[in-house]
């Protein structure tokens, strides 16, 4: 399964939390990709654990419409 997190990637929109959860978790063998789509300003904590290669999560910066419909 891949799973999209579209917003703003901070703590009022729940980013931090969806992390620490994605992050916890015991199998993740269900989950090929978490893809993290929206502006994140100057977070390193998030950059760190979107770049950590053992953990399927890629960061697509800011999409419009069309490019994330792809």
């Amino acid at each position: 399964m891949n799973l999209c997190f579209v917003g703003r990637l901070e703590k009022a929109k729940g980013f931090p939390a969806l992390l620490d959860a994605f992050c916890n978790l015991s199998d993740k063998s269900w989950i090929n990709k978490l893809h993290c789509v929206g502006e994140m300003t100057g977070n390193n904590y998030f950059k760190e654990l979107l770049s950590d290669n053992n953990i399927s999560i890629q960061y697509h910066g800011m999409l419009n419409r069309k490019e994330l419909n792809k």
